[in-house]
């Protein structure tokens, strides 16, 4: 069995070698994956939540997505996102979108 940091090391080594060949900075992986990687017929809350903060460190984001599914995206990627502020969301909600 591998502990979430070597997993999360499988990771990145294995995006770093697809990234020589395409650039992918985000992707899916079930939780069938997970298992499969970290060598565990079951991978539990505990056990994703070390791995999210072990990529967080080698620059990857983790979040759920579905029941069984995750995405990860790179950390460079998602802080080119679009910001909003929450006075801009608050407006919209509230129907002053001309503010």
């Amino acid at each position: 069995m591998r502990t979430p940091s070597e997993v999360a090391e499988l990771i990145h080594i294995a995006m770093e070698k697809i990234n020589d060949e395409k650039a992918i900075t985000r992707f899916q992986l079930s939780l069938k994956g997970f298992g499969g990687l970290a060598q565990r017929e079951f991978v539990d809350q505990h056990y994703l939540a070390s791995l999210t903060s072990e990529l967080n460190g080698l620059g990857w984001c983790m979040f759920q997505i579905s029941h069984t599914s995750y995405s990860l995206i790179r950390h460079e990627s998602a802080s080119k996102f679009r910001k909003l502020s929450s006075e801009t969301l608050l407006s919209y909600i509230n129907g002053d979108e001309s503010e």
